[in-house]
């Protein structure tokens, strides 16, 4: 069905209309952090140093390696992304010599979904410009926006 554009307004409004369809299929946000050893058990040594700091001790309840690779400046190409989820947003890092870290509220990525054409996961509004979406599976990336949808101030609560 089309529509006429009618500006801002009606984009916010068919935004959040989006969000609250969007909440209802997704599983139930984690609440319990993980501890440090299962947080970081994947990751090398100089990656968990990038996030321990990166997070500066705030629990972390989901983590995921990513299929997805930022540049870094290495020589052997691209580092793999870590997503990890926090009480109020994500974290996302990679090492090397110019390591890439950034935290992004949760309230900044609400036009956030999965694309499973691609299997990324796509942070609306848009990040980073070499970074267009985060690969992951879909049961990940279900749990990433669960995380980000969760019932806060502000959301609306989607009945079944």
């Amino acid at each position: 069905m089309w529509l006429p554009c009618q500006g801002r307004r009606h984009e916010r409004a068919v935004g959040e209309a989006m969000s609250s369809v969007a909440i209802a299929g997704l599983p139930a946000p984690l609440a319990e952090p993980l501890d440090a050893a299962a947080a970081f058990a994947g990751m090398s040594r100089a990656e968990r140093s990038l996030a321990e700091e990166v997070l500066g001790g705030e629990e972390v309840l989901f983590v995921v390696r990513s299929g997805s690779r930022v540049d870094v400046g290495g020589w052997l190409g691209p580092a793999r992304l870590w997503v990890l989820a926090l009480r109020h947003g994500l974290a996302l890092v990679a090492h090397g010599p110019r390591p890439y870290a950034e935290r992004i509220l949760f309230s900044e990525l609400q036009g956030s979904t999965y694309n499973p054409v691609t299997g990324e996961l796509v942070l609306a509004p848009a990040r980073a410009p070499g970074l267009h979406g985060i690969r992951m599976t879909p049961l990940e990336a279900y749990q990433a926006l669960a995380q980000i949808f969760q019932e806060r101030p502000g959301n609306v609560a989607v009945a079944d």
